[in-house]
């Protein structure tokens, strides 16, 4: 159970890898002492075999992540140690200015700006109450797991190095929610992420053999979390005892400042790989197929004798109605919904029939439900440190995918080295940016600044020069031949030059320009024109900021799925705050759990049957990109407001819940928005006069500054 010898090239490596299976079955890792069985030897070389083939084939990818998180950092990392020690030698001062840094800020700022979230939209008609609920579940979901936090800091990696990780997990360990568990979703160093190199980044990675990361874990932790582990709990880095193909731990996320500590004895950590891996298997399912809905039902005899509990149910369901009455020699067998009756010769005969027409209604199950068996890979999980398998199992997630969401900023090729953000581009531009202002102040401290050439024989007296040679108005006496001044020498303008061109190069190769820092020739311009100049010139940025939306899209796939399998109706209904199951609705509103065809609201069976249909919304509702900008929903309520208005000149009145609806778009606080809908419940009050339709709109356009016709000053002429 050693490390394995030897590097293999990746097309050997990979062609080895696929040919290692993994075990059909869950193991647990053997204590001390103990050898393994063949099911564990065979995993544990499967994993070291995949870790191995991502260490070789991502070494220089992830040295240069470490790279660009260095330039952009800056703080005395800019320089090669090479060139650092040259210059010292010399001498000569290492400065940085560091250019980077500014680029890469305004990059993350646009996207803290760009506010987004993802709802959900209905299909059909029929779908937009479930819609609804799944919105609110998503949006609650995003909330209590600082989504928009974790969005931020895979942005920020992959804008330097091109590559972001979420990994999203549901766990009962330290939960707030102690009953039902909480979803986690967490970030993962670009450096620290495993992956298969020969999947690809349109699909998410999720094609790959393997996928995982390395992480720290205490030695307390480690100790409590495998007890039988405990003669691994040595402090030192357990990587390292694969040979060199690794690199040190700098390549895996830790810094130098941490790297003594963790090996610390006492508050040291140890590596533990995360290791996830699919493989093939065969599904059966029980499928309706009026409905098309589909449950995982194990084995096909489990399957088959699931139908036939739904047919017996289904069977008995159907002769509850019938009774059977003996009167004498008379057994006669009366439906008891419509009255009808059958008289048989014995009750014997009476039990037959009603055997028959249950086995009849239950052989309906069997014309409705089919087995069908699909071939899939499942994900399969194991944890191990170089060496050794703590432990293994089964993923706990019924949507088989790899529990990771990447986010590849660029990937020109199909190599991991390919994967770049907008620093990999200046590193040359930073050095040589740093250089030249280093070279230019040992150009100045090198240089004679002023003095004077004085003659030893017939010139001026050298000490009374040196006295008097710097102040002004003064006499000084020479001999035959007159002191001369040393001027300064003139610095190089190439040297400046050089430096302005080499500035200018930073928003040229990244794409930054005036138009997405608002700036342009007019003095005085609305905050709309700076937001659609910013949105022209981020044209460049689109590529970028298009693959990070897809990758929220997946992440939000992701945490539905996770909604679906862990969010019960009751922890929904929490989730949703549906104060009005509770209390009757409001006069003039609709609940949220109303039939959207007739507006009839729905039973407590209706809305527990809706709340458990979720766990199949995936092919009922599209999940797209809502704006959540405030210039973005702004524009979105004025249109509102001018359908509104249209609605109200042809005659028809504003109904309760198309105010309600306003004043929801409408970003009023709180407390107001809740006043304006107690107070839309009043009767309505025709005004003294009769106002113009014009009027309408103008009242609610003086609320924001100005008139819907002239667009001139609202109240007090602002």
């Amino acid at each position: 159970m050693g490390s394995i010898n030897g590097v293999l090239p990746p097309k050997d490596m990979m062609a080895k890898k696929y040919k290692q299976t993994p075990p059909t079955t869950n193991t647990v890792a053997p204590g001390q002492g103990v050898p393994p069985t063949p099911e564990q030897a065979d995993l544990l070389r499967f994993a070291m075999a995949s870790v191995k083939l991502w260490a070789n084939t991502t070494q220089t990818a992830r040295e240069k992540f470490k790279r660009d998180f260095d330039i952009t950092e800056g703080n005395g990392k800019q320089w090669y140690a090479g060139d650092r020690a040259k210059v010292l030698k010399q001498r000569r001062p290492a400065l940085e200015f560091n250019q980077v840094l500014p680029q890469v800020e305004l990059m993350c700022g646009i996207q803290r700006g760009t506010n987004t979230q993802y709802v959900a939209q209905p299909r059909g008609v029929e779908d937009k109450r479930l819609s609804e609920v799944v919105t609110a579940a998503l949006v609650a979901t995003r909330e209590y797991t600082r989504l928009e936090r974790r969005n931020a800091h895979v942005f920020d990696d992959a804008t330097i190095c091109g590559l972001g990780v979420w990994k999203i997990l549901h766990s009962m360990d330290d939960a707030t929610d102690i009953l039902w568990g909480d979803i986690h979703v967490s970030r993962v160093n670009p450096m620290a992420y495993i992956w298969d190199p020969w999947a690809t980044p349109d699909e998410g990675f999720q094609d790959g053999a393997f996928m995982g990361d390395c992480s720290w874990m205490a030695l307390d932790e480690f100790k409590r979390l495998h007890p039988t582990m405990t003669h691994l709990a040595n402090p030192g880095e357990w990587l390292n005892h694969a040979g060199q193909f690794i690199g040190d731990s700098t390549l895996l996320g830790v810094g130098d400042n941490l790297r003594r500590e963790l090996w610390d004895q006492e508050t040291g950590q140890i590596r533990v790989i995360t290791l996830w891996y699919k493989k093939p298997t065969t599904i059966n399912l029980i499928v309706n197929s009026q409905t098309g809905h589909a449950v995982d039902c194990g084995t096909k005899d489990e399957g088959l004798e699931k139908l036939a509990g739904m047919a017996y149910q289904m069977g008995q369901e159907a002769v509850k109605p019938f009774q059977v009455i003996q009167a004498g020699e008379i057994t006669t067998l009366v439906d008891q919904q419509s009255g009808q009756g059958k008289q048989f010769a014995s009750p014997e005969m009476a039990q037959a029939e009603l055997a028959r027409i249950s086995e009849l209604q239950g052989m309906q199950v069997y014309e409705r439900m089919k087995i069908i068996t699909r071939e899939a890979r499942v994900p399969y999980w194991c944890e191990l440190v170089w060496g050794q398998i703590l432990d293994s199992g089964k993923t706990p997630y019924k949507d088989r995918q790899y529990p990771y969401v990447p986010y590849v900023s660029r990937m020109l090729q199909d190599d991991p080295e390919s994967i770049m953000g907008i620093v990999r581009n200046l590193w040359d531009p930073q050095d040589e940016y740093n250089k030249r202002y280093s070279n230019l102040l040992a150009h100045a401290n090198a240089s004679s600044h002023s003095g004077w050439l004085n003659r030893k024989a017939g010139g001026a007296n050298s000490s009374e020069l040196e006295r008097v040679g710097s102040a002004p108005g003064v006499v000084v006496e020479y001999g035959s031949i007159a002191p001369s001044q040393i001027h300064p020498v003139e610095m190089s303008q190439g040297h400046f030059s050089m430096i302005q061109i080499s500035q200018g190069q930073f928003p040229r190769i990244t794409g930054i320009n005036a138009e997405m820092m608002g700036e342009g020739g007019q003095r005085t311009v609305s905050g709309r024109a700076i937001k659609a100049r910013q949105q022209g010139g981020s044209v460049i940025l689109k590529p970028r900021l298009f693959n990070f939306d897809e990758a929220q899209l997946d992440c939000t796939y992701t945490l539905l799925s996770r909604i679906q399998q862990y969010y019960t109706p009751a922890k929904l209904k929490r989730i949703i705050g549906l104060s009005e199951l509770a209390n009757q609705p409001q006069s003039g509103q609709q609940s949220v759990f109303t039939n959207p065809e007739d507006g009839s609201p729905m039973t407590d069976d209706q809305v527990f049957e809706l709340l458990t249909n979720l766990s199949s919304t995936r092919f009922d509702l599209a999940i797209k990109q809502a704006p959540a900008d405030a210039t973005e929903r702004q524009a979105a309520y004025e249109r509102a407001v001018q359908l509104v208005t249209m609605m109200v000149q042809s005659g028809r009145p504003i109904g309760p819940n198309t105010f309600a609806a306003l004043v929801e778009m409408s970003d009023m606080p709180s407390r107001l928005a809740k006043g304006l809908e107690l107070d839309m419940q009043q009767p309505p009050q025709l005004p003294l006069e009769g106002g113009k339709p014009g009027q309408v709109l103008n009242s609610i356009q003086q609320a924001k500054g100005g008139h819907s016709d002239s667009g001139g000053p609202g109240p007090g002429g602002v």
